[in-house]
């Protein structure tokens, strides 16, 4: 069975003057995407690709999170259509593919709409929330 998980980036530091894309982790956000990776080394959902958005934060969460599960960040692809759009635009524009994990931003899960669509986690699988 092919699984989609679609991950939000780590904590942001907006104490950095840059622009939105630009914006780096804080310590919290590195951190926290350390320990997801490891989570999901744990619970044998290692991806066969990962695809990030290029902002800095995002694609920063995501290679840490490759090597936090053993992966080399190769497997991290950047994909510009991911930076700032929702969730019904990733699906509809088939970026987000199965099998694969998709680090974004936040409106990606927050409408009714986006979260209604979602029907993706598997009832064998805990669910996780950093």
């Amino acid at each position: 069975m092919e699984e989609l998980l679609l991950l939000r980036h780590g904590k942001s530091d907006w104490r950095v003057s840059s622009s939105d894309f630009n914006r780096p982790l804080k310590k919290r956000g590195r951190r926290g995407a350390t320990r997801i990776g490891q989570w999901l080394r744990d619970h044998d959902l290692i991806p066969d690709l990962i695809i990030a958005s290029p902002a800095v934060r995002a694609d920063a969460t995501a290679r840490r999170c490759a090597a936090a599960m053993g992966l080399k960040t190769s497997v991290v692809v950047n994909d510009g259509r991911l930076y700032l759009a929702d969730l019904n635009t990733l699906l509809d524009r088939g970026v987000a593919i199965f099998a694969k994990v998709c680090f974004g931003h936040q409106a990606q899960a927050n409408s009714k709409t986006s979260r209604d669509r979602l029907c993706l986690r598997r009832p064998d699988r805990p669910a996780y929330v950093a």
